[in-house]
């Protein structure tokens, strides 16, 4: 049967392009968009996170970040605060780059990533761990990026 995420994740491949598996310029790409974020000094920001997956129904989450922090996690729809059991899921950008690495690390059979041209922040990612395997795919989508 084919869902709504698994059209999703389809189209973010189709879509992003780019590094694929473990590369050395898809490496060298992800130590350089680190590099640039880390020089753009962005230790204040929000951003709502997006996670597709084949899992329970994930809302997005806005996460706001102080001193490259996390401060606060809120589910978008209704602005309640993420449980503590469940912050796992309200990725920092830090956070983010941390999921690259190790998708890198675990030798993942495709990663797709775009990096923000200006700070180098992740815009868009998709990881699929396996090609033989269905239903491990994730993804992570930044959208209303903003410094405070």
């Amino acid at each position: 049967m084919l869902t709504w995420r698994r059209v999703v994740m389809g189209l973010m491949v189709l879509a992003l392009g780019g590094c694929g598996g473990q590369t050395a310029t898809a490496v060298t790409d992800l130590a350089a968009a680190r590099s640039r974020w880390r020089a753009s000094g962005s230790a204040n920001y929000h951003l709502t996170l997006a996670t597709y997956c084949f899992c329970p129904d994930r809302e997005r989450i806005v996460v706001t970040v102080r001193n490259g922090v996390l401060s606060t996690a809120n589910w978008e729809t209704s602005g309640t605060p993420v449980p503590a059991g469940q912050l796992s899921l309200a990725l920092t950008i830090e956070g983010l780059f941390a999921k690259l690495e190790d998708a890198y690390q675990r030798h993942a059979a495709t990663v797709t990533v775009t990096y923000n041209a200006a700070d180098g922040h992740p815009e868009h990612i998709a990881i699929d761990y396996d090609l033989q395997m269905a239903d491990e795919e994730i993804g992570y989508g930044v959208s209303s990026f903003a410094r405070d």
